[in-house]
């Protein structure tokens, strides 16, 4: 039986013109090819460029908070006075560098190395690890040229696509 390859998927943009660009993903780091002919586009930092992100001193809670009648309904007592003083003074700054997105190419854009191991007669056992949305990359490097590998990957159930992963 012959099986088919697994490529990964292109996808394509209108560039305004006659043509269009077709491009492949990656989850980390920055984007590759110049812009309007990538080769590949970061999953993460489109992610990070696209979308709205708070800015400094954000939400802007305006100061007549205290008197509005909706949050006041709610007032039992003297602690909605507590609550509203937090909503107009305290978590208005993220807890990171606004202009450096987890994951972009200023910010963590290489994949973490969870398990690490040298081949020693031949074998080698890498011991549980968890791995987000379940991908694993496996680097491999060897002196001798067209030298061939075998790996076994044994997966836990879980409840992550049924297998056991940490989600984003």
């Amino acid at each position: 039986m012959d099986y088919g390859n697994w490529d990964y998927t292109d996808l394509v943009t209108p560039d305004g013109t006659t043509s269009a660009d077709a491009f492949s993903l990656h989850m980390l780091g920055d984007h590759n090819g110049a812009a309007g002919a990538r080769i590949s586009v970061g999953l993460i930092k489109s992610y990070g460029e696209s979308r709205a992100t708070v800015q400094q001193f954000s939400p802007n809670v305006p100061n007549d908070a205290a008197d509005d009648p909706l949050v006041n309904v709610f007032d039992y007592g003297t602690a909605i006075d507590e609550v509203i003083t937090n909503m107009l003074y305290d978590n208005d700054t993220p807890p990171y560098e606004i202009a450096e997105y987890p994951g972009d190419d200023l910010n963590m854009p290489k994949p973490l190395v969870v398990q690490d191991t040298t081949i020693v007669d031949g074998k080698a056992t890498v011991g549980g690890f968890s791995s987000f949305c379940g991908l694993i990359e496996v680097e491999s490097k060897s002196p001798i040229a067209e030298d061939v590998y075998s790996l076994l990957v044994e997966l836990a159930p879980g409840n992550y696509r049924g297998i056991k992963a940490d989600v984003i």
